[in-house]
């Protein structure tokens, strides 16, 4: 099928240094050019006389730069979690035979830019499915979609779609247990996040590999330290909840009520209906979901193929920003991810989610 993305077993009994080496060799020319990017980006060039302002791309690039130099620092001499990390890292910088820092700094994107609509709906079995698109402003990572199979014991852990080269998660099922989804949340005044922070998709890998539950889950993805604020739609086998961060703390949760069909996550929180807050289209978004989700709500229950309709349909779906979209569920133990629609919709349309940044 068209979109396909191509499957990696992951060994976390393996060394550190080797869990991610396949990929590394596979992806090495790709993973070059992006680190050859990412160098170029970031460093400043001017014109004769003047200073050029500087691109959103160019912005992000040295943000994630100056942080990959910071959490190298706060990981060397680590142990635990942190220490397999940095080992993993350099493990996939000789593999690829890419700059350390450049590496790192994929790592980092997330907390830079990344729009996101996700949606935990209930189906005809009354289990619960959570569908996702991710858009990011990085399109060059589109190349590097993966899915991995994690395992550990010789059992399967869980199941994720991520990038080459990205060693974090922000889709991710453990089957039978739960799934879970990240969005990206605009940083306000308040956000405050502490030094030793993990980035995002990181801190959603950890919670992930350590908490077999949902309920302990939801518990350690709502209080672990994070660099950035963000939006969390988790399902299980039982039910759905909506986290809300920012910084240090959790701000809102929102569960799926036993009358409810569904929960909807955008870029904003879903409390708030100002338009003067909505930099990336996010209400927009949520309201052509509960547009799309009229019929099911009539019949109780959604079917797969209209959560596809939902993930396709412009503007979730922008053809050269979505990255990828996927319809998982823990219930049922099914997890699929795809990089484009199978047929191309006819109102499909090259655009950037509107934001202010």
């Amino acid at each position: 099928m068209d979109g396909e993305i191509p499957v990696f077993d992951v060994d976390l009994d393996e060394d550190p240094f080797v869990r991610w080496q396949e990929i590394a060799r596979a992806y090495a020319p790709m993973l070059q050019k992006l680190a050859d990017l990412q160098v170029a980006l970031e460093t400043p060039r001017a014109k004769k006389g003047r200073r050029r302002k500087a691109t959103l791309e160019q912005r992000v690039a040295r943000f994630a730069a100056k942080e990959a130099l910071q959490l190298l620092e706060r990981l060397e001499g680590a142990g635990g979690f942190m220490g397999e990390v940095l080992a993993e890292l350099k493990g996939l910088a000789e593999a690829a035979q890419v700059p350390l820092q450049a590496l790192c700094s994929l790592s980092l994107q997330y907390e830079a830019y990344c729009a996101c609509t996700a949606v935990a709906a209930r189906v005809e079995d009354g289990s619960i499915a959570l569908a996702r698109t991710l858009d990011w402003e990085f399109p060059q990572l589109k190349a590097l979609n993966i899915d991995v199979r994690v395992f550990r014991g010789r059992q399967l852990l869980y199941v994720a779609t991520t990038w080459a080269g990205y060693i974090g998660i922000l889709t991710a099922q453990r089957p039978e247990r739960y799934a879970a989804a990240v969005n990206f949340r605009e940083p306000s005044e308040t956000s405050e996040v502490k030094v030793d922070a993990l980035p995002v998709g990181l801190a959603l890998r950890s919670v992930l590999e350590r908490n077999e539950n949902y309920a302990d889950f939801l518990k350690d993805i709502a209080s672990i330290p994070v660099m950035a604020p963000f939006y969390c739609l988790v399902a299980s086998t039982s039910g759905a909840a909506q986290i809300t961060r920012d910084g240090l703390t959790e701000i809102k949760r929102r569960v799926l009520a036993e009358d409810q069909l569904y929960l909807v996550q955008a870029n904003m929180d879903h409390w708030d209906n100002d338009m003067a807050n909505d930099n990336q289209q996010s209400l927009e978004r949520c309201k052509l979901v509960e547009e799309m989700l009229q019929l099911p709500l009539t019949r109780g229950y959604v079917e797969e193929d209209e959560l596809w309709s939902i993930l396709w349909k412009h503007p979730i779906y922008e053809k050269g920003i979505t990255l990828y979209s996927t319809v998982m569920n823990p219930s049922q133990g099914t997890f699929k991810s795809l990089s484009d629609p199978p047929d191309a919709p006819a109102d499909d349309r090259r655009g950037r989610k509107k934001s202010r940044k």
